[in-house]
């Protein structure tokens, strides 16, 4: 169940996953809140405590009555029993700025949240600067949003790290549904011999873990041999997957790996997919992300945004000088030898965020070491 929340002049527009083909459809319940206030209940006419409802038949839903602060909306699916509510993030309405950096942001119930504000780049990462074209147009919230989405994940791709909580399935099949009951879909992990008989690693494709679902044994042929929950040893921090022997009531580590392996001789080599491994990586919520690496993210969001609105401002211009009568005039729209707008401050940006990753990419994953 998914929800999104947008802002248009001064409405909130709904649009909700649509669940009209399920059986016994009715409608959805909406239900609002303004922050630090209570959930409160679509009636047909208004939102109120009540506790009563209307069920709303449309999957999109807007909402006129609202007055300037944040608000959030959550829903849920009636079939003759409501189903568990799917919440959206907060919305604003000619409030003051929102974000991190103002101290006044923390993601709402049930919602990963935003790692940064629209706010947070105006009027933080790029302070003094306004985000309208020459032409009068407005940099929306949303192309700012988008911007965020873009750094994080690039930065994500260089430390090798998750940051919005995902739900990855090893082969999902026809009964599950992507973005409903799962994230992102894996192939099944190498089988090694010589780590099966020694201490079992593995190190899984994205990490930080936060919990691991299944973790089960396959053969060759693609048979289940063993379910190896219980045996789990986790580095939630590193994406390190470990696995040992069960220990027995008497203490000692049963040696069930090793006559596993001479009952069943094609574990004696190596072979592909072996392990089958469904787990949870990320962050819980934006909230638990360490504060210099959201610093990082806003600063190289804050370079996609500086190119893009400097050419926005004046478009292939560097600079230009007139002379008339013996008086002159030069102007330039840039403090470096390069011909961005902002390329002064990109430059600033850009030291700030090499500096970082090179003190500190090995915190988040692993040191890889070789040897000839």
């Amino acid at each position: 169940m998914n929800i999104s929340a947008v802002l248009s002049n001064r409405d909130i527009i709904l649009t909700l996953e649509n669940a009209s083909g399920v059986a016994g459809f009715v409608g959805y319940r909406v239900e609002r809140k303004r922050e630090d206030g209570a959930w409160l209940t679509w009636g047909g006419a208004s939102f109120s405590d009540s506790g009563a409802y209307a069920p709303v038949p449309s999957n999109r839903f807007s909402d006129y009555d609202v007055a300037d602060g944040i608000y959030q909306y959550r829903y849920a699916v009636d079939t003759g029993t409501l189903s568990v509510f799917a919440s959206s993030d907060w919305v604003k309405i000619g409030t003051g700025r929102l974000g991190w950096t103002f101290e006044n942001y923390a993601p709402p119930e049930g919602v990963f949240g935003e790692i940064l504000t629209a706010d947070d780049l105006r009027y933080t990462y790029l302070w003094g600067i306004e985000f309208r074209a020459s032409n009068g147009d407005i940099f929306t919230d949303a192309q700012v949003r988008q911007s965020i989405k873009s750094a994080a994940a690039e930065i994500g791709r260089y430390l090798k790290i998750t940051l919005p909580k995902t739900r990855i399935i090893c082969q999902p099949g026809s009964e599950v549904v992507r973005g409903r009951d799962y994230d992102e879909a894996e192939d099944p992990y190498s089988y090694r011999h010589d780590r099966w008989t020694r201490t079992g690693r593995i190190v899984l494709r994205k990490r930080p873990i936060l919990s691991v679902e299944r973790f089960q044994l396959y053969g060759i042929a693609d048979q289940k041999v063993l379910d190896l929950m219980t045996w789990a040893r986790i580095d939630h921090r590193k994406g390190v997957l470990n696995f040992f022997p069960k220990a027995g009531s008497d203490g000692q580590f049963r040696i069930a790996p090793a006559s596993l392996t001479m009952g069943m001789s094609w574990m004696n080599g190596d072979y592909p997919h072996g392990y089958k491994i469904d787990y949870t990586a990320g962050f819980e919520h934006a909230g638990l992300i360490p504060s210099d690496l959201r610093e990082v993210i806003g600063k190289v969001a804050a370079c996609k945004l500086l190119n893009i609105i400097g050419d926005g401002l004046l478009a292939g211009f560097s600079s230009s000088s007139l002379s008339m009568d013996g008086v002159s005039e030069s102007f330039s729209s840039t403090q470096s030898a390069t011909s961005a707008m902002f390329a002064a401050r990109i430059e600033v940006y850009l030291k700030d965020i090499k500096n970082w990753l090179l003190e500190n990419r090995t915190k988040f994953s692993n040191i890889t070491i070789g040897s000839i």
